[in-house]
Formats: structure tokens, sequence, C-alpha cells
């Protein structure tokens, strides 16, 4: 089964392991790509909404979302569109592998796109395409802001997959993502 097909099968309600401190795992079918990692982008999203009035953003790889629709305790039990105040003008979800959000976006360019805690999962040979898509879907005067593991995933695929398929050394990363993305301004957040 590709990688695809595990994400499709995943959010429509599979199962998948994570690794527990003892070493073993505990099987879980819901609460998967809900947005907890967004607290690593928080700071510059935050910024650039705030210095730039009438943004349109694009929340690439959005899993099943919920941080833009229920209430977080992190952001003063707000929802990230209430958190992020009145300077978006417009927000789309996309992930090619969620059923609820797998409808490509408009025929629209944004003026900033975030990939939160997704390229990792998405393997090497992909990768150049993903980015030239994330490209052709911003500005060019637009931003991208990436948050990207620097380690495998407590989360398995129920075969054991580690979901983290690509991890790499920050100047590779940022090699690979300057290499198709050369035009637009760049931030990455690297988590451990």
């Amino acid at each position: 089964m590709s990688i695809a097909d595990k994400y499709r099968a995943l959010h429509r309600g599979g199962e998948y392991k994570i690794l527990k401190e003892d070493g073993s795992f505990r099987i879980k079918n819901t609460g998967y790509g809900n947005g907890a990692g967004f607290k690593n982008i928080l700071k510059p999203l935050k910024k650039y909404i705030d210095q730039n009035e009438g943004t349109f953003l694009l929340d690439y790889g959005c899993g099943s979302a919920e941080i833009w629709h229920v209430k977080q305790n992190h952001l003063g039990f707000k929802t990230l569109t209430e958190y992020l105040g009145e300077n978006l003008a417009g927000f789309y979800r996309y992930d090619p592998y969620h059923p609820k959000y797998e409808m490509r976006p408009p025929d629209i360019k944004f003026d900033l796109t975030i990939l939160n805690d997704v390229i990792e999962h998405v393997p090497l040979k992909e990768i150049p395409s993903l980015l030239k898509d994330i490209a052709n879907l911003t500005c060019t005067s637009g931003t991208i802001i990436l948050s990207i593991p620097e380690r495998p995933s407590l989360a398995h695929f129920i075969d054991g997959e580690n979901m983290h398929c690509t991890l790499m050394p920050r100047k590779d990363w940022m090699k690979l993502i300057r290499t198709h993305i050369p035009k637009h301004k760049i931030i990455v957040s690297y988590t451990t």
C-alpha cells in the first residue's frame, strides 16, 4: 500500500499506532492530523497576519484541521481563526488525503501558505512536485511557512512504518526547498 493510500485510510477512520515511553504501542483511530503542532509556527504566523491586512492563507496538508474550528486552550480558548484576528481575510484548508479537504484550492494565489508538520510525511522523490505546487499556489511576493520535525514520529502506520518518512539535516531541507521555491520568502521552524 502506498503512503498516499495509507493516509487516505487513516483519514477515513483507519487505525494507527503511537509509540509509548515503555516501547510498546497504543492503537488509535482518532485525533490524527488535528493541528496540535501549530504551536511551532504560531509566532511567525501571527506576526505575518498582524502585519499584512487582507491576508488569504492556504493551510496545505491540513489533516483534520480541528485547530481552525475547535477552540484551543493554548490559544486562549479560541479557534485559530479567532486568534489570528481580522487581518485574516480568508483561508483555505487543503489535504489531498482527507475526504473533507481533498478538493484542490481555487484558482487564486495565496498570500501565505503554511505546511505544519507536513513535508516530512512525503516520500523524498515526491517532495519536488509538492514544493512546485506550493510555489504555484502562493503569490510570488507571498510567504511560505513550514514546520519540519527533525526526528522520527511517535506515530506509526498500523503496519509499523514510521509516518515521518523523510528526515534530513536542516541545510539539506533548505537546499531542497530553495531549489524548487527560489523566489518566495521562506520561514522554517524546525522541531525536535
